[in-house]
């Protein structure tokens, strides 16, 4: 450590809803590769109605000489867990990752080091796909990771591998949107209030984080729906804008009935998926302008 880096803490956040694989999760933050002047501190929110988890975790912290608290936040809303994870947090900054994934040994260290003149910095989700239960055509198309290309909106992330500068949120007073907490998208909005607050974003592919795909999520239905919520809360974001929903649900229309076509069309079942789950994402955007309730993917 030089004399002109001070020692830093970073909390990494960890919101949990009975998954045994969080133990992976911490394993895999325990060994975090970090620099000198790098420390972490590990923060999980239990998201169940009751505290039955504590020792467990806190067990498995302890194992792994991980230094930590643990916050109950009931029940069943990921917004009010997430923003729990921002009251207990002490750091200038906090990472989230979430609790079926693993980090690579260098994950946090190439997030800290992505900072400078930003606010907010991403990095990929590798999907771990298991081939006796996810279909040849999904493993192809690999629908479930996530990175972000030169053409994509920098502030498109998610908060399964994200560090934000939390001096920022509480300047501007950010909260994850608890009408979100069952339906999801909490974090898109939450990204675009930062946006909208004037946030610089950033983001780093070599802090790779890995999520196996479970076998409930291995299959057309859950990508379409997962799609089509997906758009409904893409409706909110282009409402902040100018345009009119008329003008919205027009574009939508024309996109659905395009990527119709496109997947009567396609050659494979990969690309009939992809495009059905494109026009899932529209049709989101459509029947949302029209007054559609919420898809509540978490309730």
């Amino acid at each position: 450590m030089t004399s002109s880096q001070a020692l830093e803490t970073i909390d990494v956040c960890i919101c949990t809803y009975r998954r045994p694989e969080i133990a992976g999760t911490l394993a895999s933050i325990a060994a975090q590769d970090l620099p000198d002047h790098l420390r972490l501190r590990v923060i999980v929110a239990d998201n169940d109605s009751t505290a039955a988890r504590l020792e467990e975790i806190a067990a498995c912290c302890r194992s792994l000489n991980l230094d930590h608290i643990y916050v109950h936040a009931p029940e069943k809303n990921i917004s009010r867990a997430r923003n729990a994870c921002l009251d207990n947090a002490s750091a200038d900054w906090v990472a989230f990752i979430d609790d079926d994934e693993t980090a690579e040994e260098g994950w946090l260290a190439a997030l800290a080091a992505a900072r400078p003149g930003k606010n907010c910095v991403f990095g990929p989700t590798r999907a771990i796909y298991d081939p006796e239960t996810a279909p040849d055509w999904m493993i192809r198309g690999d629908f479930h990771s996530h990175s972000m290309g030169p053409r994509e909106a920098a502030h498109n992330g998610s908060t399964c591998n994200v560090m934000i500068d939390r001096l920022f949120v509480e300047r501007h007073g950010l909260r994850f949107r608890e009408e979100l907490g069952t339906v999801g998208g909490e974090d898109t909005m939450f990204f675009h209030d930062m946006l909208d607050n004037g946030a610089s974003f950033a983001f780093e592919p070599k802090a790779m984080v890995s999520e196996p795909v479970a076998p409930a999520r291995a299959n057309l239905k859950w990508l379409l729906r997962r799609r089509y919520r997906s758009g409904q809360i893409h409706f909110r974001a282009l409402q902040r804008g100018t345009r009119s929903r008329v003008s919205i649900a027009g574009s939508a229309f024309i996109r659905v009935a395009y990527c119709a076509l496109a997947a009567l069309f396609a050659p494979n079942k990969t690309g009939k998926a992809r495009n059905l789950a494109r026009g899932a994402l529209h049709a989101g955007v459509l029947t949302s302008a029209f007054g559609a309730s919420l898809y509540e993917e978490y309730a």
